[in-house]
């Protein structure tokens, strides 16, 4: 009895050790993030003072690196709270994604959570033949993210050296290097690796594992599965001297500021604009008025029926209107798959984005009715 009261100890003290671990790494976490988001804020804050100061004969020259300083920093911290919402989800969600985008975000968060440099290598896939840019795997970086984390934590302890590349075409790999040869091994633990596994059990891909030398290195690599090219938006804007477009639009956005910006965008380039402010009265509009629509423009997190939720409805009612979803917490089109003549554009974004895209729908094929299959 006695025995078997001290392997119960001895568990629950390695149980401790674990959740005190893992605790530690999300305050650093979220110290980091914090630390990030001040600082894009400062600079977002610092460059409106600047044009504030700027006389109103200034040139374009002037404004224009200022401008762009802003337009950097909102996309950045877009992109960090993005990235920390998905990691707090527990629930898994496959998608679309970039693989050197994913490597990249994966690589800022490592950084955050462990407080150690990582290097990153994003190697060119020469014998493929999609777009620059266009290594889409199916993966939910949240879950990959956490793995690495869950793989690199005694590389970070042990004062060893940590890369994370982008290999070929679908290809990550974690390496863990002693910074002194001699040292005790950075190799994750059983339990260690056991844990990144469950994490990734559920995205199609692996993780077989090696000892890289006989030193205490050791290389991790997930294979995951490819993407078909994704129904992103990436539009070029029409030129200034284009006639504008006489077209018709329903928004569905919670969001006042961001509702009221693609308001003026679309209405700059001659659209007769509705909005809502909500899953289902862009439902009940959506239907009651089929066919007074050219385009629809739907924001994910909508209060009431989420976005897709909402467009599935409308679509389930034979309304097939080109649409847009718009969102920055959730991946790649995810969520759309499988809908009906819908594409999704990743906040943040630009009003160009948002304009060319719906002028380019007045002149397609799927924008003639506009209307219902009824």
């Amino acid at each position: 009895m006695a025995q078997a009261s001290g392997q119960g100890n001895d568990s629950a003290s390695e149980a401790a050790k674990e959740l005190e671990a893992e605790l530690d790494s999300l305050e650093r976490l979220v110290r980091g993030v914090s630390h990030d988001l001040n600082n894009l804020t400062t600079a977002i804050r610092t460059s409106v003072e600047t044009l504030r100061g700027l006389p109103d004969e200034a040139p374009a020259d002037a404004r224009d690196p200022v401008l762009a300083r802003i337009d950097g920093a909102a996309a950045q911290a877009s992109r960090l709270m993005s990235a920390l919402a998905a990691f707090g989800r527990q629930e898994v969600q496959i998608g679309a994604t970039e693989l050197g985008t994913l490597v990249t975000d994966a690589a800022q968060f490592l950084r955050r959570a462990l407080q150690i440099e990582i290097d990153v290598e994003i190697e060119t896939d020469r014998g493929s033949d999609r777009p620059e840019g266009q290594r889409l795997v199916r993966a939910d970086p949240s879950r990959v993210v956490r793995a690495l984390i869950q793989l690199a934590t005694r590389a970070a302890r042990g004062d060893g050296r940590v890369a994370l590349a982008a290999t070929g075409e679908r290809e990550i790999t974690l390496t863990l290097t002693p910074s002194d040869p001699a040292a005790a091994s950075v190799a994750p633990l059983a339990r260690d690796v056991e844990r990144a596994k469950i994490l990734l059990d559920e995205i199609e891909g692996s993780i077989p594992l090696c000892y890289a030398d006989g030193r205490g290195g050791w290389t991790a690599s997930l294979r995951l599965s490819s993407a078909p090219p994704a129904s992103i938006v990436a539009p070029k804007e029409r030129g200034r001297g284009a006639a504008l477009p006489r077209g018709r639009a329903l928004i569905a956005e919670d969001h006042s500021q961001v509702r009221d910006a693609l308001i003026d965008a679309l209405s700059r380039c001659g659209f007769s604009v509705e909005a809502v402010g909500d899953g289902d009265t862009f439902v009940d509009r959506g239907i009651a008025e089929a066919g007074n629509h050219d385009v629809f423009l739907i924001d994910f997190d909508l209060p009431g029926r989420d976005g897709a939720t909402a467009l599935e409805a409308v679509r389930a009612a034979g309304v097939l209107t080109p649409a847009l979803m718009i969102s920055g917490n959730i991946d790649f089109g995810s969520r759309i798959e499988g809908i009906r003549n819908a594409e999704f554009l990743k906040k943040p974004f630009g009003l160009a984005d948002i304009r060319a895209w719906a002028t380019n729908q007045l002149s397609s094929e799927a924008a003639e009715t506009g209307a219902t299959s009824r």
